[in-house]
């Protein structure tokens, strides 16, 4: 915000005409430029002190003490809401979380996983139930390895027959 478009704000602020947005930007220019802040001041004085005089009420004895007091109570509304907006956001997480767990335990039943026959060759194989043997890539890399595993058993009982018949043919 410029110098210009904050004292043209003054008298709106004064009477809190102004939205949220505005009074924001309004109150960070007034607090980083003093020129902005002693025009305020002066405003704030002056048209507080008429207004008391119009409505008979006593004339305050500090303005400026009046206008730190506004500012500062801005200051903490706004924090506080801004703490507010950041609880609110955690709770939402936290309680989406929850329920995604709690969903999926409806859906989790232990009958998915099915576990193969545990053979001498082929070992365990874990079956996914319901996923496509094309679509599951730990299925189908559980399958390779017993693959592998089967050849290597395979490879090393014909070797063993092998050596057999070596030792009983001398």
């Amino acid at each position: 915000m410029k110098c210009t478009e904050c004292e043209k704000l003054i008298d709106d602020y004064i009477y809190n005409k102004l939205d949220e947005y505005t009074t924001d930007a309004f109150v960070k220019h007034v607090l980083g430029c003093e020129n902005c802040l002693e025009e305020l001041r002066i405003n704030y004085s002056v048209m507080t002190a008429l207004d008391q005089m119009d409505s008979g009420d006593e004339l305050s004895e500090d303005y400026d003490a009046e206008l730190n007091e506004r500012i500062v109570k801005y200051i903490m509304r706004k924090k506080r809401r801004h703490r507010a907006y950041i609880s609110l956001c955690l709770l939402m997480l936290i309680v989406s979380v929850t329920l995604g767990v709690i969903i999926s335990m409806f859906f989790y039943k232990e009958d998915n996983i099915i576990y193969g026959e545990n053979t001498e060759e082929a070992g365990i194989t874990l079956l996914y139930d319901g996923v496509p043997e094309f679509m599951d890539p730990v299925e189908k890399s559980i399958n390779e390895y017993n693959e592998k595993i089967i050849d290597y058993i395979h490879d090393v009982k014909i070797q063993e027959s092998k050596i057999r018949m070596f030792d009983f043919g001398e």
